[in-house]
Parts: structure tokens; C-alpha cells; sequence
């Protein structure tokens, strides 16, 4: 029981930490979970990066990752931008992470294009 409320306390904590987190911050932290899955793991440019934030290889796969840092649920323009950046990027498969949810648009037209969802407090949801 202690073991339960101390391991509820410690990821309450955390999701308090990536509400208070920048965009760059959020990116900076994903990047460092996929580094710990064993991904390699690079940014894109700051300005221009074509819809896309990360991309990571793990084996023949290339992700390219939209990261969206928000209070409000995610809408459909990050998918497009993450559709649009796995042409761009030479992408095998395009998600889009959040530490909030998506609208429901969203959630369609990731399903539509086969774009993975990872969002309410990074819980994953495949679209």
C-alpha cells in the first residue's frame, strides 16, 4: 500500500514538472527518454523543421515526432505537420507526443494517416 502511494506521488510529480516545461524543454526530455529505449536520437533545426521535432532510429525504423508541450488537448495541425515531415524526413512512421490529449479531429485524422498517438500524461494510445 505504501509502495503504491509513494509510486503515485513520484509520477504526480512528474507530470507537474512537464506541465511547467518549455517546448524545448519537453523535446530536450523526450529525447532523452528514446536515448534510454535505446533510440538515436536527433533534433531538427529549431525554424524550418518541416513539421517535424525528432527524429529517432531504433533498428530500420525512422520516427519522426512531433512534440506538442500543452494544456489544451492537440488539434489536427500537428498531425499535418508530422504527415507532412515523414516525406521530408524520410520517415518509416510519424508520431505525435503530448502530455495532454487530442481532439477528436485529431484522433481521425491520425487514424486515417497511421500516425501513433502518445498523449494524457504520456500514456500511449496507437491512432
Amino acid at each position: 500500500f505504501r509502495a503504491f502511494h509513494k509510486e503515485q506521488s513520484k509520477r504526480q510529480r512528474q507530470l507537474e514538472e512537464l506541465q511547467r516545461m518549455a517546448g524545448d524543454e519537453f523535446e530536450n526530455y523526450l529525447m532523452r527518454l528514446l536515448r534510454q529505449l535505446g533510440c538515436s536520437v536527433s533534433g531538427t533545426p529549431r525554424t524550418g523543421d518541416k513539421g517535424g521535432d525528432i527524429l529517432a532510429r531504433f533498428n530500420d525504423r525512422i520516427i519522426v515526432i512531433q512534440a506538442k508541450r500543452s494544456r489544451a488537448p492537440v488539434g489536427i495541425g500537428a498531425i499535418q505537420e508530422v504527415a507532412a515531415a515523414v516525406a521530408y524526413y524520410g520517415g518509416t512512421e510519424a508520431w505525435v507526443v503530448t502530455n495532454s490529449t487530442f481532439t477528436k479531429a485529431a484522433s481521425e485524422l491520425a487514424n486515417r494517416n497511421a500516425i501513433a498517438l502518445i498523449a494524457d500524461k504520456l500514456r500511449t494510445s496507437k491512432a
